[in-house]
């Protein structure tokens, strides 16, 4: 959600933004999402959006921080 958001995109979105594959669950769209951020010299922004959600909810966990 907070991806979406930030992109300021909906659910129905992520097939065209980011794959079809990653419509079908959760962990599907984290795979998806996390392999074309780490592996693309320049992700879309779906992609992208991901990558600094994930940056920030592990620089969180390093803090000890329980609300991310």
């Amino acid at each position: 959600k907070k991806v979406l958001s930030k992109v300021k995109k909906k659910a129905g979105d992520v097939g065209p933004s980011l794959s079809k594959y990653a419509t079908h669950n959760a962990f599907e769209f984290f795979a998806e999402a996390f392999a074309e951020y780490m592996d693309s010299d320049s992700p879309r922004g779906m992609a992208a959006a991901f990558g600094e959600v994930l940056t920030g909810v592990l620089e969180a966990m390093k803090k000890g921080d329980k609300k991310q």
